[in-house]
């Protein structure tokens, strides 16, 4: 990603929704005194205890000092980095920072760990549970018995973080393209399909599927084109007598959608 990172709040951001329980997971790029602590394993068992729309996995990246250092944002969709380093006197125990996909959604996520502020084990605890928690869509909290609180040092999170996770992300954004047509244009000797946006949002862009075949004959879909737009000029398809059929897919965060209706036309 080349996007400039976001803060986490509930209220800038959250993860593209698809097919749940969805996966994040956490690479652990902490020093080894931190890691031999357990507490990432221990807090992503919290969070992923308390609610089943996102779930936390773990696996094991660069931990030098460098990397710690920098704690790099160069990661796939759904990764979420974790270093801890002395920062020095910044003001943050924990900083959290969103990388924006191309449709606006979090694509990926490097959290860091001040250790100058973050001194001893329930303060590495408490931010390494709090920081994890933006990388859930959560923002701070001033009340309650939850790590999210900004006012006291607690572990874990609470009932009220879990139901937020799932307020959080459940919006949807998996649609199929709708109203396909296919049309020839006899004067331009192509045929011209279009089809209407899904109304959820959060499109990355489309991909056309097109058949050819004797009319009633097998239809045979192959990936023909993908485009930003919501049609296509087909200045291919030429051969008389054939029926050429379409469908269109949007492209999300996530994956695909289904088809979305299939239109035919046959040169003539």
């Amino acid at each position: 990603m080349t996007s400039t990172p976001v803060n986490a709040s509930h209220a800038n951001g959250h993860w593209s929704a698809g097919s749940y329980p969805r996966s994040l997971t956490v690479l652990n790029s902490l020093s080894s005194s931190f890691g031999s602590l357990g507490i990432l394993s221990a807090v992503r068992g919290d969070w992923n205890a308390g609610q089943a729309k996102l779930q936390l996995g773990s696996t094991s990246g660069a931990n030098d000092a460098a990397t710690r250092e920098a704690c790099p944002g160069n990661l796939n969709w759904g990764v979420v980095r974790i270093c801890d380093y002395n920062y020095g006197a910044t003001g943050w125990m924990g900083k959290t920072w969103p990388y924006l996909s191309s449709t606006g959604h979090w694509d990926h996520m490097v959290v860091k760990v001040n250790l100058y502020y973050a001194t001893t084990y329930d303060l590495k605890y408490s931010t390494v549970c709090h920081e994890l928690g933006h990388a859930l869509a959560l923002s701070e909290r001033f009340s309650g018995a939850s790590c999210m609180n900004v006012n006291a040092t607690y572990k874990f999170p609470d009932a009220h973080d879990f139901a937020q996770i799932g307020t959080n992300q459940s919006h949807t954004h998996s649609g199929a393209p709708i109203g396909t047509t296919a049309t020839v244009e006899l004067l331009e000797g192509d045929i011209f399909v279009d089809w209407n946006a899904p109304p959820n949002g959060g499109i990355a862009g489309y991909e056309l599927w097109r058949s050819n075949q004797s009319p009633g004959g097998t239809r045979n879909f192959t990936l023909f084109a993908t485009t930003p737009a919501t049609s296509w000029d087909d200045q291919t398809a030429h051969t008389l007598g054939r029926e050429y059929c379409y469908y269109a897919k949007a492209k999300y965060d996530y994956g695909n959608s289904g088809p979305s209706n299939t239109a035919c036309a046959v040169f003539l």
